[in-house]
């Protein structure tokens, strides 16, 4: 039978629409509950069980194909975006050298700027300003007073009205240990000591 539910009709295709729609747990209420047509499921009729079963069954089917409409809709290929090219830095640092106490850094510019100063620092504060960099600029710079076996870092910027417009990438620089040189030592003879 069909309760009359808020004023809604109370026609046997209404009725099963209702039950198609509950949800899994109103489902376990109606089967836990011993009026539940489907406790009576003895007494009912040959066709009043037909129709039990069939939405006790659509109530387990529909859930099982929204779940798997869901698994296919949000499991669509992803779009990844196209690759960038990669970025080069406008000002290029690489160590050419070092020795206990000298950095010899080479300062290089991948192009030519129209106005600006360029300013390598290390550690954070400036240690040498190149000015008229219109051309594209590639230069050796020595920096000199360093401790020994030390690590240092270097980075250099563009300033344009100075404001920092470019930069490189991070440098370390570690100078030698003042005990890593080997010196050989020879002593060679000239004539015979005779003084002639």
């Amino acid at each position: 039978m069909c309760k009359k539910i808020d004023g809604a009709p109370t026609t046997k295709n209404f009725c099963a629409k209702i039950i198609v729609l509950k949800t899994r747990a109103e489902l376990m209420r109606t089967i836990l509950n011993r009026n539940s047509p489907i406790a009576n499921l003895k007494s009912q009729t040959h066709a009043d069980q037909k129709k039990t079963i069939t939405n006790i069954l659509s109530l387990i089917t529909y859930p099982i194909l929204l779940f798997i409409l869901f698994i296919f809709i949000s499991c669509r290929e992803r779009v990844t975006p196209p690759d960038l090219p990669r970025y080069i830095s406008p000002i290029i640092l690489a160590v050419e050298d070092t020795s206990c106490t000298d950095a010899f850094i080479r300062i290089k510019t991948t192009k030519a700027f129209e106005s600006g100063v360029i300013q390598l620092r290390r550690e954070g504060s400036t240690r040498i300003e190149i000015s008229n960099i219109s051309s594209q600029l590639d230069t050796l710079v020595i920096d000199e007073g360093l401790l020994p076996r030390r690590e240092y870092r270097y980075r250099a910027y563009r300033l344009d009205g100075g404001l920092e417009v470019d930069s490189s990438s991070e440098l370390r620089v570690t100078t030698m240990d003042t005990t890593s040189h080997e010196f050989s030592w020879e002593i060679t003879y000239l004539g015979d000591g005779g003084g002639s």
